[in-house]
């Protein structure tokens, strides 16, 4: 990605719900004419976006080590206002006041107008992020963006809202097929190693496209359209390599986009 700052927006809602007790995050591609829409506020001051960091905490070295990103999961931290938040409980209460003082006129009394960025370095654990947006869709904070920093410097900015209504039945069968990207952080060779669904592990950025593209043209052919891309990352893969991912899928315009549950014991692939 560029290291120029730039914004793409993404439509987001949560199949089978984030904000309605589900754990997998629907992430769809919108024109950047067409900003998502706030249920209410219309006409409110804007106030400045709650500024929740992920970041490296290990004073003794950098969040690259000799080029390799740091996975030493008490190097990193959750920060609000400089306090340290790693503890889920602390974190969602500290959230749940900042979502509070937004609540009012609402017509859903289970959102806030609160806005939030989270913010961090690109190598940043995906675990993390998950975490801080799973924290955030349980206090009603849905508008929420990422700002990750790359070589240091500002880089890609993603409008990530989360919904405020779940889906309607007729949304909900197209998650009876999908295609799943695994990804899992490798120590040996210090990178990302990718699969879709049961085949074998795929060596470039062409090969993984060209099954789920094979595997999208599968789907039409059965009456299937539009499966989602299921990106299924253990917590420990960089931030930057599952944003690499769904660029890969916008850029072939393939929707929707989703995020495997943050917070349950899978097997590796």
């Amino acid at each position: 990605m560029s290291a120029a700052e730039r914004n793409v927006g993404l439509g987001v809602c949560v199949a089978a719900g984030l904000l309605f007790s589900g754990t997998t995050l629907w992430v769809s591609v919108q024109p950047r004419d067409e900003p998502a829409a706030s249920p209410a506020g219309v006409g409110r001051k804007a106030e400045a976006p709650l500024e929740i960091r992920i970041v490296h905490d290990d004073p003794c070295t950098d969040p690259l080590r000799a080029g390799k990103p740091c996975r030493k999961d008490e190097d990193w931290q959750v920060r609000i206002d400089g306090r340290g938040l790693n503890d889920p409980d602390e974190l969602r209460a500290l959230l749940r006041r900042e979502a509070d003082r937004a609540t009012s006129g609402l017509r859903n009394p289970r959102t806030s107008e609160r806005n939030a960025v989270i913010r961090g370095d690109e190598s940043a654990p995906w675990g993390l992020v998950q975490r801080v947006m799973h924290e955030c869709s349980q206090v009603g904070i849905y508008r929420i963006d990422w700002s990750i920093l790359v070589d240091g410097k500002s880089g890609a900015r993603w409008n990530a809202w989360l919904p405020t209504r779940p889906l309607s039945p007729d949304q909900e069968k197209v998650f009876l097929c999908e295609i799943r990207v695994f990804m899992r952080w490798d120590p040996g060779s210090a990178s990302s190693l990718r699969k879709v669904g049961n085949r074998g592990q795929v060596d470039s950025d062409e090969d993984m496209m060209n099954i789920i593209l094979q595997m999208v043209r599968d789907y039409a052919k059965a009456g299937k359209t539009n499966p989602p891309i299921l990106i299924d990352a253990t917590p420990d893969v960089p931030w930057r390599d599952v944003l690499h991912v769904l660029e890969l899928c916008r850029k072939e315009a393939l929707e929707p986009v989703e995020f495997a549950a943050p917070f349950l014991a899978r097997k590796k692939p």
